[in-house]
């Protein structure tokens, strides 16, 4: 479907401006102004949808993302050039793209190569890849042969991923499907084990060349006792990240149909479930990296439908709401199977239903997932709330019914002062065109221009409204005005609006009216009593216990109560101004390996300015002392870059002295004498720090 040419599509937060939702200091100028909602023709149902304090889940950064099978690499899809899915990405991102599939197994590394060739992938194509990942500002998931390859390949591809994707390289995955080599690629009898060594013989030629380079694994086919956690227990504390595959049913079966693929799903959640109690085993974060309604690739007519879209919403919130750091959604291509994205060859022909849900989805923001209830009479309908951290709330109410309009009553859990709603309709569960949100439709270049919101009568902590049938609903209640107890990394305020943090790390809390004393309620409910490092009547500083569980934590201090999410590496630099100059200091190493120490900032009129380091004589060496919190646990998957330079790493760790504080030591290169102002950048475990700099005479 081809449609004229129009402006380039706009990234989720403009969407927003647009729709109203982000408060009027934010709302583009000439925003419309907000509709009411009429009264529906047809049937009502009474509902009530109740939303608790308690958390019971997190949506993160890079949640609903894409998987993608690597062949497609081979044709224009991942380039610079394709406007039109860059575009489409954007909607919905940053997030994370995966590349693998069953055709990774089937593609050779050929460093030589011309590029877009069937069965191989060359250094252009992974040239080509970055490009569409700069220009998205995504992440990959980037997978390599393990069935027919050899370690050395890998390694050579890995190490050219590496330097050609940059910061761009969430982490890579060897293989795919292990589980199901035995009878293809390996004989009946192939088992765990047999993968555990192939696995690990393939990481040990790919660490000689990248040493820091993110694993993750197993890549399994939902195969959770078998693989996925004698991998964990095996290799969970070498990996950022535990996978494992997730689909409906088989698409081939004639009773694999609109009905079933919008009926509740208790499978997810069992999957789901195990899956977090294994990834809290070995405290490293789970994700099902490659998903979508029904395998073999999809239902025909069923997994292109607008039933997709309402499915998807349910699918994505049950593994937020069960420990998932996010979903891959397979796809690719242009058959009537699944794909948030249809292209024929590479060329963008549509955005498909199912990629109208996850845009919904994504509208709703990040936060916590709050305890949600809906009674509507039996009817198939879901409601969930995510709190977003300056107290909004979004509400996402999904009404599967084919007659019945529900006439919805929200009790929340304070008072709102305004509530807008957008809507998601479709023709029919089978319509595979037609479906809009807020009367709009997402053309092929990503031109989306939704109509304004609708205002909702509010009433104290209640909210109505109506949710016709076959229609899911954003509620966007506004923040409060008094802003909630927000509890932050100490050294990296800013990396994460959930208030990511990680075991024995520095985390700060701001409030009104601070008591005391702090407790805090990890995911698997154990309560820990932390002492305060700093108290005053509006912040608390403490250390987060090196013993929490992953996962969303809930903070008390007094009446007050915040999320935190918990996850095993959450970097933060400590910087001593607004500007990022670093708390840090240089250690020059002369001749006969005589050391002294140099500054790099001083304190001047009570605030810190940067001190001039001089580089020179060349001869000597210059190491960077930086401290941190939240990064022991990344182990030797730590780089840093200085000015864009990669600076060598000599110790990476906790400081030794004063519990919760790291230390990165850094050998600075002497390209960087007479730069002036170095700006320094830290990843660990592929999650980026906060920017700190010094200045270099």
């Amino acid at each position: 479907m081809r449609t004229s040419r129009q402006p380039l599509g706009q990234t989720r937060c403009e969407i927003l401006q647009r729709l109203g939702v982000l408060g009027t200091a934010a709302a583009l100028q000439g925003s419309l102004p907000a509709a009411t909602q009429p009264v529906p023709s047809g049937p009502q149902t009474a509902a009530t949808v109740t939303i608790a304090n308690n958390v019971i889940g997190v949506v993160g950064p890079a949640f609903a993302g894409f998987s993608y099978e690597k062949d497609q690499m081979a044709n224009p899809f991942f380039s610079p050039q394709n406007t039109n899915a860059i575009s489409l990405f954007k909607l919905i991102g940053p997030s994370l793209l995966r590349i693998g599939g069953n055709s990774v197994d089937k593609i050779t590394w050929t460093p030589n190569g011309a590029g877009r060739t069937s069965g191989q992938v060359a250094p252009s194509d992974i040239d080509a890849l970055s490009g569409f990942l700069k220009a998205t500002g995504w992440q990959v998931l980037y997978g390599t042969n393990l069935a027919q390859s050899t370690p050395a390949l890998a390694a050579a591809e890995i190490a050219y991923a590496v330097q050609s994707l940059g910061s761009s390289l969430y982490g890579i995955e060897i293989g795919n499907e292990v589980d199901d080599y035995h009878g293809n690629y390996f004989p009946s009898t192939w088992g765990f084990p047999d993968y555990l060594a192939l696995w690990q013989s393939f990481v040990t030629a790919i660490r000689a060349q990248s040493p820091t380079v993110p694993l993750t694994g197993p890549v399994a086919a939902s195969n959770l006792t078998g693989y996925v956690a004698p991998f964990a227990q095996a290799e969970g504390r070498n990996v950022i990240l535990l996978s494992d595959h997730y689909y409906r049913a088989n698409g081939q079966l004639a009773t694999s149909t609109v009905d079933l693929l919008i009926s509740p799903d208790p499978n997810i959640v069992k999957q789901a479930q195990a899956m977090l109690a294994v990834s809290q085993s070995v405290d490293v974060p789970y994700r099902f990296a490659e998903t979508n309604s029904f395998y073999n690739g999809g239902a025909l007519n069923v997994s292109d439908s607008y039933a997709s879209a309402l499915w998807v919403i349910d699918h994505l919130f049950a593994c937020a709401s069960n420990g998932a750091e996010g979903i891959n959604l397979h796809g690719g291509g242009d058959s009537t199977g699944y794909t948030p994205i249809a292209d024929s060859n590479g060329v963008v022909v549509e955005a498909r239903p199912e990629f109208y849900g996850v845009t919904l989805f994504t509208l709703a923001g990040q936060g916590t997932l709050q305890q949600t209830t809906l009674t509507a009479a039996g009817l198939n309908a879901n409601a969930y709330a995510i709190q977003a951290a300056n107290g909004a709330l979004n509400i996402v109410i999904n009404n599967k019914d084919e007659v019945q309009n529900l006439n919805v009553t929200i009790q929340l859990p304070r008072n709102a002062a305004s509530a807008q709603l957008i809507q998601m309709t479709g023709p029919s569960l089978g319509a595979t065109t037609g479906v809009t949100i807020q009367g709009a439709a997402i053309q092929p270049n990503g031109a989306f221009t939704p109509g304004p919101p609708t205002t909702l009568p509010v009433s104290g902590s209640s909210v109505t409204c109506y949710v016709g049938p076959l229609t899911a609903v954003l509620i966007q209640i506004a923040a409060p005005s008094t802003l909630p107890l927000l509890v932050v990394s100490s050294a990296n305020p800013g990396a994460n609006p959930l208030g990511r943090a990680a075991p024995a790390s520095f985390v700060s809390a701001y409030g009104n009216n601070l008591v005391s004393s702090v407790s805090l309620t990890d995911s698997s409910g154990v309560v820990y009593h932390p002492t305060p490092i700093f108290t005053s009547a509006t912040q608390m500083n403490f250390e987060i216990p090196a013993a929490v569980s992953n996962g969303a934590a809930i903070v008390s201090i007094g009446s007050q109560t915040a999320a935190l999410q918990i996850a095993a590496v959450a970097p933060g630099l400590f910087a001593l101004n607004s500007a990022g100059l670093a708390a840090a200091y240089v250690v020059r190493v002369g001749p006969g390996n005589v050391q002294t120490t140099e500054p790099v900032f001083t304190a001047q009129n009570g605030s810190f300015v940067a001190t001039l380091l001089s580089l020179s004589p060349s001869t000597d060496q210059f190491y960077l002392v930086l401290f941190g919190t939240g990064i022991r646990a990344a182990g030797s998957n730590v780089t840093v870059t200085t000015n864009g330079i990669n600076a060598p790493i000599t110790y990476s760790g906790p400081q030794g002295t004063t519990s919760g504080l790291d230390q990165v030591n850094v050998l600075l290169p002497q390209q960087l004498a007479g730069s002036g102002t170095v700006n320094i950048a830290l990843t660990a475990s592929s999650i980026a720090a906060n920017i700190v700099n010094i200045t270099v005479l």
